[in-house]
C-alpha cells in the first residue's frame, strides 16, 4: 500500500448518521480503585473510530482489525444491545456465556461482521456512532489517571531527553500494548498506515509520528521501542516494568551509580603527572569534554579517572556494565547519566566501554553500538565524559576526532609499581608497618598493575 499522510486516510463521525439510533444509557460503573488508566485506553478508541481507513481492495485485512478494535472496546452488557439494534437478524450476536474479550470470540464475531459490513458499508456508521457514544458516556465516569503514572511518565521523559511527542507515543503503547487489536495491528498493518493509527490516537500528525520513529530518533537508538513486525514488539522490558510499577527502583540505576567512595591520590599516578596538568583544567572548564582513556586491563584507567573527577570537586557518575554487560540498558545510563552531569556540572565516567566505542568491527546486526549512534550522542553531548576502554584499535577514525584529550595506558614498569605502592600507602593504614625492603621486593616479584595492588591494600 502506498504511503499516505493522516489526512488522507482520516474521516470525521457524523454528526447525524443515516437513521441515528439512540444508544442505550450508560449506568455508572465506578472502579473500587480511586485511579484507573481505563480512561486512556476509551479515548484512544474513541479517537481512532472513524478514522482508520479501509482501503477497496483490503488485502490486510484492515476491515477485521478495525472491527476488532470496536468491538474491544464494549463489554458483553453493550455489546448485545447495539448489535440488536444496528445489525440485520441472521447478524445478531449471540454471546452464549462466552467472554466477549477472548480473541477466538473476537475473531468469529469480527468476521460475521466484517461481511456485513462489506455488503453494507453505510451500515458501519450506525455501528461507529453507537459504540462512540458509549465510550463517551463511560468516559465520564471513569475514574481519573493513576498520578503514579504520569510521575513515572515525566520522569521517564526527562532522564532520557524525550520530547512531547516521544512521550506521548510511549504512553500509548504502554497503555494498549496488552490489547488484542493492537498486537494485530503491529503485526499486520502496512507500516505507513500503523503510523497513521498511532497519529489518530495520539492527535499526532503522521510526519510527527514517523520522526519519532526515525533511525537516529531516540527511540530507537536507546533501543525503547522496537518496531519490528512481530505482534510482542513494542516498549522494551525495562521501560514496561518501571510504568507499570513491577520495578518500584530509580529508572536505570541498575547500570549506573554515583560515586562517593574513596579514591587514590594523584600522586599514586606519577607516570601520567603531564597528562594530569593538561587534564585538570580542562575537566574543570564549564565546556562540555570528551575525554578518551585506553590500554591494557588493570593499568588504572579506571582509578585515574575516579581521582581527576574527585579533585575537580565535581559530582561523579558512573555508568557500569553489568554482568551481562547490556547494551541498551548501558545506552539508557549513559543518556541519564549525561543529563544529570549537565543539570549539575558533574562529569560522568563510561567504564568498560568496548563494546559502546569499538564500531569499527562489529559484527552484530542488531544491539552493538554504531558508529552513527555514537557520533550523535557526543554531538549532542552537553556533559563532560571520561570514556575507558581496553582495546582502541577498531574506534572509528570519526569517532576519535570528536574526543578532546586521550591517554594511552602501558603495564606498569618496576619503577612505577614502586612509586605507586608508595604513594598509595602514605595515606593507609598499614602504611607505617610495611617497611621500604617490602616495597622493593613486591615491585620486583609480583608483575602486578595499578588495579592488583589497589586489591592488596583493599
Amino acid at each position: 500500500m502506498d504511503e499516505t499522510t493522516v489526512s488522507e486516510i482520516a474521516t470525521t463521525i457524523p454528526e447525524a448518521p443515516v437513521s441515528p439510533l439512540e444508544p442505550p444509557a450508560c449506568e455508572p460503573t465506578l472502579s473500587p480503585d480511586k485511579y484507573s488508566n481505563e480512561v486512556l485506553l476509551v479515548g484512544y478508541i474513541n479517537r481512532l473510530i472513524g478514522r482508520v481507513a479501509i482501503p477497496p481492495n483490503d488485502r490486510h485485512g484492515i476491515r477485521k482489525l478495525y472491527v476488532q478494535l470496536l468491538l474491544s472496546a464494549l463489554n458483553s452488557r453493550d455489546l448485545m444491545p447495539i448489535s440488536d439494534q444496528v445489525l440485520p437478524p441472521r447478524f445478531q450476536i449471540s454471546i452464549g456465556g462466552e467472554n466477549p474479550h477472548h480473541d477466538s470470540f473476537l475473531d468469529r464475531v469480527a468476521e460475521s461482521l466484517e461481511n456485513y459490513f462489506e455488503r453494507q458499508p453505510s451500515a458501519i456508521e450506525n455501528f461507529e456512532y453507537c459504540i462512540s457514544a458509549k465510550l463517551r458516556d463511560r468516559e465520564y465516569y471513569l475514574p481519573e489517571v493513576d498520578p503514579a503514572l504520569t510521575t513515572r511518565l515525566n520522569d521517564l521523559a526527562s532522564k532520557l531527553a524525550l520530547t512531547a511527542h516521544e512521550r506521548a507515543i510511549v504512553q500509548f503503547f504502554h497503555i494498549t500494548g496488552c490489547e488484542s487489536w493492537m498486537r494485530k495491528m503491529k503485526a499486520f498493518l502496512p507500516l505507513a498506515h500503523f503510523y497513521s493509527v498511532v497519529a489518530a490516537a495520539t492527535e499526532l500528525t503522521f510526519g510527527e509520528v514517523k520522526h519519532c520513529f526515525r533511525k537516529s530518533g531516540r527511540l530507537m537508538i536507546l533501543e525503547i521501542f522496537d518496531v519490528s513486525r512481530d505482534a510482542d514488539a513494542g516498549l522494551s522490558p525495562a521501560v514496561k516494568d518501571y510504568l507499570t510499577g513491577v520495578s518500584s527502583d530509580e529508572f536505570g540505576s541498575d547500570h549506573y551509580r554515583i560515586d562517593r567512595e574513596s579514591v587514590l591520590p594523584l600522586e599514586s599516578f606519577s607516570s601520567h603527572s603531564k597528562d594530569i596538568e593538561r587534564l585538570l583544567p580542562l575537566l574543570k572548564r564549564d565546556k562540555a569534554t570528551a575525554v578518551l582513556f585506553y590500554g591494557q586491563p588493570g593499568v588504572g584507567k579506571t582509578e585515574l579517572s575516579r581521582a581527576l573527577s574527585r579533585e575537580t570537586g565535581r559530582p561523579t557518575y558512573v555508568v557500569l556494565a553489568g554482568e551481562d554487560n547490556e547494551l541498551r540498558g548501558r545506552k539508557i545510563a549513559m543518556q541519564i547519566c549525561a543529563n544529570l552531569a549537565e543539570a549539575d556540572s558533574g562529569i560522568v565516567i563510561v567504564d568498560e566501554a568496548d563494546d559502546l566505542i569499538n564500531t569499527a568491527g562489529s559484527v552484530f546486526s542488531k544491539g552493538p553500538t554504531d558508529k552513527a549512534f555514537l557520533n550523535n550522542f557526543l554531538d549532542g553531548c552537553r556533559a563532560t565524559m571520561i570514556w575507558i576502554t581496553n582495546n582502541a584499535s577498531e574506534i572509528e577514525d570519526s569517532v576519535k576526532r570528536r574526543f578532546d584529550y586521550s591517554i594511552k595506558f602501558s603495564n606498569f614498569s618496576n619503577a612505577d609499581r614502586k612509586r605507586f605502592w608508595q604513594t598509595s600507602l602514605k595515606s593507609h593504614i598499614l602504611g607505617q608497618a610495611i617497611r621500604p625492603t617490602f616495597i622493593e621486593e613486591a615491585s620486583a616479584r609480583f608483575r602486578v598493575n595499578a588495579s592488583g595492588i589497589a586489591r592488596a591494600l583493599a
